[in-house]
């Protein structure tokens, strides 16, 4: 592979008590994944993710994969994100508590079955 710059969405993962269950949400993308644990949410989000990169390229239709998700999963982003700050500068370890809303960097680059993953990066 080239020099080719990885692309990834934000994304956050809770635990939601309504739902019982952990949710990963692909903030750009408007996709969710739910599991018994986060490797469980993550997994669904990542197949979730993989159906539309596959439409995606089946269409050569790229703007498709981005739709914002609803401003509650931004409002939790935002919040977790200025919680990593606030602990970073005053040198304190942001407690670990299971109900905590998480901050990733999805890749968008999982290998699909049906999928070139040489198309899902850009230059």
């Amino acid at each position: 592979m080239s020099d080719a710059k990885q692309v990834k969405v934000n994304g956050i993962s809770f635990f939601d008590e309504g739902e019982k269950a952990w949710v990963a949400v692909a903030l750009e993308m408007d996709l969710y994944g739910y599991g018994e644990s986060p490797e469980a949410a993550f997994s669904d989000l990542f197949d979730a993710m993989c159906a539309q990169l596959e439409t995606a390229a089946e269409f050569d239709n790229f703007e498709m994969l981005f739709k914002k998700a609803p401003d509650r999963y931004f409002k939790k982003y935002r919040e977790a994100m200025a919680a990593q700050i606030r602990a970073k500068f005053r040198g304190k370890a942001i407690e670990n508590h299971a109900s905590e809303v998480k901050i990733h960097a999805l890749p968008l680059e999982r290998e699909c079955a049906s999928l070139d993953t040489d198309e899902l990066h850009v230059t």
